[in-house]
């Protein structure tokens, strides 16, 4: 199921293990709660900007699908696994730095891959694409198996409004501390998300939407058109062009 979040969009704000055990690895836990995020947020913001475009959700890439223009895609393969063999074109994220750094690329096989044939160890096997958990945006229809690295058809980089963002991981993370343990919801998460009741400290979400609302902020978002937009952005579209109107006396 898309969304406007992807689990790894959480990572900057709280643990991963963490986040597992909150909502039992459970993603449709995640995704309603991200879905009830998106509804509430979007209330401040819809009459003045286009609710659509501001949530396109972010697909995670397959290689068997295809992607229309403004298609968001997150690429995120299967973590390699030592105790599997892999076939030509099979694609996997492999940590390649040294412990405890991580540094997660994808790779994808260019031959077939026997047991323990890893990056690292058989390196001529496989083909180095990109760094993991990468955003993309396609700018050309795809057909099914091209690569996000592809530059005629995406191009890379996370093109949501990061503020936009990081206020919806701030309302979903207190909405799901709010489902699971109303009783014990952390600080830090009800200060993110509305000052816990100081209004005073104006960065927390519901502060900043507020602000979005009445016009005191002007996010970088695509402006709603209003109905008299709309009529005149068609009339210039059909009259372009035109013949000038004759009059027919006798």
């Amino acid at each position: 199921m898309s969304k406007f979040l992807v689990k790894y969009d959480f990572l900057s704000l709280i643990q991963a293990d963490y986040l597992d055990e909150l909502t039992n690895v459970t993603d449709r836990i995640v995704n309603d709660s991200i879905s009830e995020a998106v509804e509430e947020v979007a209330g401040y913001i819809r009459h003045r900007y286009d609710e659509d475009k501001a949530f396109r959700a972010v697909k995670v890439y397959s290689k068997t699908s295809t992607y229309a223009v403004g298609d968001r895609v997150f690429w995120n393969p299967t973590i390699y696994s030592a105790t599997l063999t892999y076939a030509l074109g099979d694609q996997v994220s492999f940590d390649i730095g040294i412990s405890p750094e991580k540094d997660e690329k994808i790779y994808i096989a260019n031959t077939s891959i026997a047991l323990a044939e890893t990056p690292k160890t058989a390196p001529t096997k496989w083909d180095l694409k990109a760094d993991n958990n990468t955003f993309y945006t396609c700018i050309l229809a795809t057909t099914a198996g091209d690569l996000p690295t592809d530059a005629t058809k995406f191009t890379a980089g996370d093109n949501r409004n990061q503020k936009l963002k990081t206020v919806v991981i701030d309302v979903t993370l207190y909405n799901l501390f709010s489902r699971i343990t109303p009783r014990n919801i952390p600080e830090i998460r009800q200060i993110r998300y509305d000052g816990a009741g100081n209004k005073d400290k104006s960065e927390h979400a519901i502060a900043w939407l507020e602000k979005v609302s009445n016009g005191k902020i002007t996010p970088n978002l695509d402006v709603k058109l209003n109905e008299d937009d709309e009529i005149e952005q068609n009339t210039q579209r059909f009259s372009y062009g035109s013949s000038p109107i004759t009059s027919y006396r006798y």
